[in-house]
């Protein structure tokens, strides 16, 4: 779990789970204005089979972030408000992976794709 609470905590923060990394659940929780914003970026690469569960609340908690998972793992998404999410990017790769969005900043997304 990573918990990032207040302005610009996390900002520019880079998170990656590859082969080295042990096959378990992830939760990044981003609480207050900009707390994840800018280059911030997760990524799940070379594992199958890790949920990543994102919860970003506050305006601008996760503006502009980037969030990766490779085939055959899961990306859930809570982005709570308008604008907290603006211009995000999620991402997964191959038939076999997952991303969803849930909550009212949804719609300010800049992209949810599956890249093959």
């Amino acid at each position: 779990m990573v918990i990032c609470v207040d302005k610009d905590a996390c900002q520019d923060a880079k998170l990656k789970m590859d082969s080295r990394s042990r096959v378990v659940p992830v939760a990044v929780v981003c609480c207050g204005k900009a707390t994840c914003k800018g280059d911030f970026e997760l990524q799940v690469t070379e594992l199958e089979g890790v949920d990543v569960h994102g919860y970003c609340r506050e305006e601008d908690a996760c503006e502009d972030s980037k969030w990766t998972v490779a085939a055959g793992n899961k990306l859930t998404i809570d982005c709570t408000t308008d604008e907290t999410c603006e211009d995000a990017k999620f991402e997964v790769e191959g038939n076999d992976a997952m991303a969803m969005c849930t909550g009212d900043g949804c719609s300010e997304v800049g992209s949810i794709k599956r890249r093959m």
